[in-house]
């Protein structure tokens, strides 16, 4: 190399600038940094939450993230297909951020162990706090006793608002329904001694069953609903048939994992 070559680069601005999906490391040099709203979704009951936001079909850049006690977990939701040249290959904790538009998706493609939840819903908002997120948005699915089983008819959908007015003029959640998630548990917990923004979207559901979303565990209304809240508020696009082409894979009876 020259002395001409090394002088150019030494001209070049340090790294460090560049956004996260710039970079080929897992993470930023900074740590990692999320947007203005963060949509949140996880393996939840009919593990539609994460199926939702999977299908986000605009320009999206990925950036993945280790969280303590979550490192040899396994994705419970895989594509139907292999996936194009294109794509990124699914992981069971990942991040994408809307390329134009100030939203990031935090997906939990895993069952998430309930001796960690605690931890893990403290590191979310931690990051939330890191990153100066105005609103955090979350999906979810539970079973409600008050409801019957499904039929035909459509289920309502709830939201909770923390910390904030509500976005929809949907009814909140049934305040005598006992929630049996201890990681939403958690998250609800640690935002209630928080300033942070919250909206909590949850629509009835059954435990997921293995195959792509059905109507028996409420996956594929959930979903639906979801979108569509989401597309009305925030103008995101999903590719709803993408979302519920994946297919759950029930880990085993053996796992002391949620829902058992």
């Amino acid at each position: 190399m020259t002395q001409g070559t090394r002088d150019r680069f030494k001209s070049l601005p340090d790294i460090e600038w560049l956004p996260p999906y710039f970079l080929t490391p897992r993470t930023a040099p900074g740590g990692i940094h999320l947007k203005k709203v963060v949509f949140l979704g996880y393996t939840d009951m009919a593990a539609a939450g994460s199926r939702a936001l999977f299908g986000l079909s605009m320009g999206k850049e990925y950036e993945s993230v280790d969280i303590r006690g979550l490192e040899s977990v396994e994705m419970v939701c895989r594509r139907a297909e292999p996936e194009e040249a294109t794509e990124r290959k699914l992981e069971a904790v990942q991040i994408l951020h809307c390329k134009y538009e100030e939203f990031t998706l935090l997906i939990f493609n895993c069952l998430i162990p309930a001796s960690v939840c605690h931890h893990v819903a403290d590191k979310i908002l931690n990051l939330c706090k890191e990153s100066n997120v105005k609103k955090l948005v979350i999906l979810t699915t539970q079973k409600i006793l008050q409801l019957d089983e499904f039929d035909d008819e459509v289920m309502p959908i709830y939201e909770n608002a923390f910390n904030s007015d509500p976005v929809t003029k949907h009814q909140q959640f049934p305040k005598d329904t006992k929630i049996v998630d201890p990681f939403l548990s958690s998250l609800i917990q640690m935002i209630q001694f928080d300033d942070l923004p919250c909206h909590i979207f949850t629509s009835p559901g059954h435990k997921a069953t293995p195959g792509p979303a059905n109507d028996y565990d409420g996956s594929c209304q959930a979903i639906s609903q979801f979108h569509a809240v989401l597309k009305k508020w925030s103008r995101l696009h999903f590719d709803e048939k993408f979302s519920k082409s994946l297919t759950y894979r029930d880990p085993g009876s053996d796992s002391d994992m949620m829902y058992i």
